[in-house]
């Protein structure tokens, strides 16, 4: 096991939460839905079902390195995919923040005349934009960048 990846991926996640005071406070069911569900149907809709099921294997290698005399091409190919993915991952997440933040603004435009479904109007377009920074920025990137290490490790050491 990679202690580096996992003590790092541990401690940017918890800084995160103990910045926010109140974590609850940043839950929004509309905004999840809108960035996970987004992310994850573009995923669906841009790689083979295979490569989907596969992503927790890919995610793996960012924390368990491949291991000594593994079939080195198989492995060379999925920390490719593995690449390629996360890093479209990453690029999906961050659009559906923004779609998401567009959807609020529209929210907010629409209810000027009623302050009261500003606020939450407002909510929407903030936390769209927050979770698809995270996923994108506090997942995706170091992810995809510790799959490139890998790969060229693997390459080096062919």
């Amino acid at each position: 096991m990679d202690i580096a990846s996992f003590v790092g991926f541990l401690l940017s996640h918890i800084l995160v939460l103990l910045a926010m005071a109140t974590p609850l406070a940043f839950f929004d069911v509309p905004s999840v839905l809108i960035v996970v569900g987004g992310t994850i149907g573009l995923m669906l809709f841009s790689f083979p079902l295979q490569n989907t099921l596969s992503a927790s294997r890919y995610f793996g290698y960012a924390f368990i390195p491949p291991k000594p005399g593994s079939d080195n091409s198989k492995v060379i190919g999925e920390l490719e995919i593995g690449i390629v993915y996360f890093e479209k991952m990453k690029s999906y997440a961050q659009a559906s923040g923004w779609v998401g933040t567009l959807i609020g603004l529209i929210l907010i435009l629409g209810s000027m005349e009623d302050p009261a479904a500003i606020g939450p109007s407002v909510a929407v377009a903030l936390r769209t934009a927050f979770y698809g920074i995270l996923i994108a920025y506090w997942i995706c990137l170091p992810i995809s960048t510790k799959l490139q290490f890998r790969l060229d490790e693997l390459k080096k050491a062919s």
